[in-house]
């Protein structure tokens, strides 16, 4: 019984914050992790391929931060295949990302693997208006550590947990692996209007396969998660451009919402054809938390960081402190001739 116990306790440790209750690991800077948003973006962007990296670390700082620090880690690649004939703007993108997360005590890991497909078609003749379409399979390992597990039986009084001394309980070897394959679907628009300003929408949706995802060979299957984001780019007064963008998704019954805005200013030239620009913005998510970001971009290589304050009632366990992330992307060309490049519009200049 008190293993039981402890599984749950663990899981409802391991949620993070009060609002965002979801299954799902998730990264504050869902602008930088494009796989993991939704598939339809993979390989959206003016270059040949795109590389990047996410880690998070969460709660880092909490009262009892061996029960509730958490952290994840990401890794993704992709490419535009565009085929020879540069005047057809259609094209395909394929991509490939792996995921990994570890939380509390028990070191319960999740580690996922991954690819995905887009379709990218051209709605217009200037190249202003995109539509796309992708999805991607995933498959999904999670372990826990059963032997990093804490019970009364192990308790000494005036030193703590001693994990020497026998528990009591008896597990299973194999019963503490989880396997099993996940499948999202996702479609995108884009759109460039007057000063080249520019929007994209997207809507994914997350688990279209309801996997089962148990330790205990119960029928827990994942819930449905819809996500609609919105990007945009406005070209603002001194050289500056705005990116605002909201996230919107649920899961059973939990709900994220993440409004806000990043800036960027170039350090040189003008915006459109610099190779450096600073980066810095403020993002909120309701009930939970406010977000700082800042960020340096060199030869269309960028890290971003960002902080999480933590607003909610768990501030009292947090001390009002959340989590570090940082991203690191890159878009580069295999072709020589950078002209022929630029001429494939697409706004991934968003983010």
């Amino acid at each position: 019984m008190n293993k039981w116990l402890y599984i749950a306790g663990l899981v409802i440790a391991c949620q993070g914050n009060s609002l965002v209750r979801a299954q799902d690991v998730h990264f504050t800077q869902h602008f930088s992790s494009p796989l993991v948003l939704n598939p339809a973006s993979t390989g959206f962007f003016r270059g040949d391929y795109r590389v990047g990296v996410n880690h998070k670390e969460q709660w880092p700082w909490a009262i009892e931060s061996k029960f509730l620090t958490y952290n994840t880690s990401s890794a993704f690649a992709e490419w535009g295949l565009r085929g020879r004939k540069r005047k057809k703007k259609d094209w395909f993108g394929i991509g490939l990302i792996t995921l990994h997360d570890v939380a509390g005590d028990g070191k319960l890991r999740m580690t996922e693997y991954g690819a995905s497909i887009a379709f990218h078609k051209q709605l217009d003749r200037e190249g202003r208006h995109f539509i796309s379409a992708g999805f991607n399979a995933i498959s999904n390992r999670r372990t826990i550590d059963f032997e990093a597990f804490r019970f009364n039986s192990q308790w000494r009084n005036g030193t703590g947990f001693d994990l020497s001394l026998p528990s009591g309980e008896f597990f299973s070897q194999n019963g503490f692996v989880d396997r099993y394959w996940d499948v999202s679907l996702g479609i995108q628009t884009s759109h460039r209007f007057w000063n080249d300003n520019g929007l994209a929408v997207n809507f994914s949706l997350h688990h279209i396969n309801r996997p089962r995802e148990t330790f205990l060979n119960s029928e827990n299957r994942i819930g449905l998660r819809p996500m609609i984001t919105l990007q945009g780019s406005i070209q603002g007064p001194y050289r500056f451009t705005i990116h605002p963008s909201m996230l919107f998704t649920t899961q059973k019954g939990a709900l994220e919402l993440v409004i806000g805005s990043n800036f960027t200013m170039p350090i040189d030239q003008d915006r459109f054809t610099a190779k450096q620009r600073l980066w810095w913005g403020l993002h909120y998510r309701s009930v939970d938390a406010i977000i700082p970001v800042i960020g340096y971009e060199i030869a269309r290589t960028r890290i971003l960081m960002n902080y999480d304050i933590n607003l909610s009632s768990l501030s009292k366990a947090s001390r009002g402190n959340g989590g570090l992330e940082i991203s690191l992307i890159h878009i580069g060309s295999l072709r020589k001739n950078t002209k022929e490049r630029q001429q494939i519009y697409c706004p991934d200049d968003m983010y």
